[in-house]
């Protein structure tokens, strides 16, 4: 059996953004990255270490676990933070600081690595001398970034965070411009990674891909590799053996008691689903039958608030020819007994003679003939409504 090697993680990952891989995030991009730091790994051993552009710090605390020492450089405070609190080693911390101008001492590493990130700025010939400051005699500097080529062909999507990206050409003139051995290799994602030397004296692979739904390619060596992964060193030149990255977990390379229990797990969780499903529709029906039976109860209650509504207008009319009857009778009855006190005031002030008294006479008779007449008894009961709305008044 080969090493075992503990993959570090934090017990809460930071959001992926898209500006860098987090633990938030799984797929292409990680296993991309993952490959990258385990190949860098091998060069690590017993040695001081310096990971440019840390991020989250997952892969400095890989490095670290072979490494003398190491040291994450990252210049997102939050990302810094982030990494001290969630990868805790002795040999191992994390600094805030920009690629371009490293808060590191003089020749203290021997190997620097950094990925995906010289794309990120402009000054890249800057960032080369910082590597180069801070590398021991002898150090080797471990760089990848895409293949603008094959990265970013015409047509494409940008990637808003680069601001400057390479050709394999490009990478390799920029490095030679400070070190004098330089070796590549390329990268492609698959279902895993493949790196692959760039010059090799050996046989080529023959490779395979799908092209479409009926097509295939057949190609000497690796086609369109989308990152380049380079070893620059003042040293000896870097022999760089051919790597797989294998995800197996996307593969499907499972024995077959795992596959056993994965379909007993499907087969269970399908008929849990199906089971629910079963419940669901079963309360939908009850609901509809409820529905149904409360439909007539709703129409009668439609029914019966028209009718109320009609019989509550009808009371308000009647209310109002009430009021307005009452209202004639008071007035009446108000120049009725004007009427009388002003009789009475006549008659205590002087005897009454004939004229008067036939006066009196008619108008007796009048208030006689008003209280006989039908009228007078059909409103009968509305003088009695009003006496009792006028009391309480």
């Amino acid at each position: 059996m080969g090493e075992i090697i503990t993959r570090p993680t934090p017990l809460v990952p930071m959001p992926f953004t898209g500006e860098r891989l987090t633990s938030d995030y799984s797929g292409q991009t990680e296993i991309e990255h993952l490959h990258r730091y385990l190949l860098a790994r091998e060069w690590c051993r017993d040695k001081d270490i310096l990971d440019v552009a840390s991020g989250e710090g997952y892969g400095t605390a890989l490095l670290a676990q072979v490494a003398r020492s190491a040291v994450g450089v990252e210049i997102a405070s939050d990302a810094v933070a982030h990494a001290s609190s969630s990868y805790i080693r002795e040999n191992l911390h994390y600094v805030q600081g920009d690629a371009r101008s490293l808060p590191i001492a003089d020749a203290c590493r021997d190997v620097i690595v950094s990925f995906e990130t010289i794309e990120h700025f402009s000054g890249q010939q800057q960032f080369l001398d910082e590597v180069r400051r801070v590398l021991r005699p002898g150090g080797l500097f471990v760089v990848s970034t895409p293949d603008r080529d094959n990265y970013s062909p015409t047509g494409s999507p940008v990637n808003t965070f680069h601001v400057k990206e390479l050709t394999g050409a490009e990478v390799d003139a920029l490095l030679r411009s400070r070190f004098p051995n330089v070796s590549s290799a390329l990268q492609r994602p698959v279902f895993g990674s493949v790196v692959l030397p760039a010059d090799s004296d050996s046989a080529a692979p023959l490779c395979f891909e799908r092209r479409g739904s009926s097509h295939f390619e057949a190609s000497v060596g690796l086609a369109r590799p989308q990152y380049i992964v380079a070893f620059a060193s003042d040293g000896p030149t870097v022999a760089l053996p051919s790597s797989v990255y294998i995800e197996t977990g996307r593969l499907g390379a499972f024995n077959p008691e795992q596959l056993a229990a994965m379909l007993d797990a499907a087969q269970a969780e399908a008929a849990a689903e199906r089971g629910a499903h079963v419940r669901q529709r079963q309360e939908i029906d009850v609901l509809r039958k409820r529905i149904a039976s409360l439909e007539p109860d709703l129409e009668a209650c439609k029914h019966e608030l028209a009718e109320a509504r009609g019989e509550a207008k009808g009371l308000l009319v009647a209310n109002e020819m009430a009021e307005r009857a009452c209202e004639a009778l008071r007035n009446e009855l108000l120049s009725r007994r004007t009427a009388e006190a002003a009789l009475v005031v006549a008659m205590t002030q002087r005897p009454p003679d004939a004229a008067l008294q036939e006066q009196v006479q008619r108008l007796e008779a009048a208030i006689a003939n008003i209280r006989m007449s039908h009228s007078w008894r059909v409103t009968a009961p509305l003088r009695r409504i009003s006496r009792l709305v006028y009391r309480r008044r």
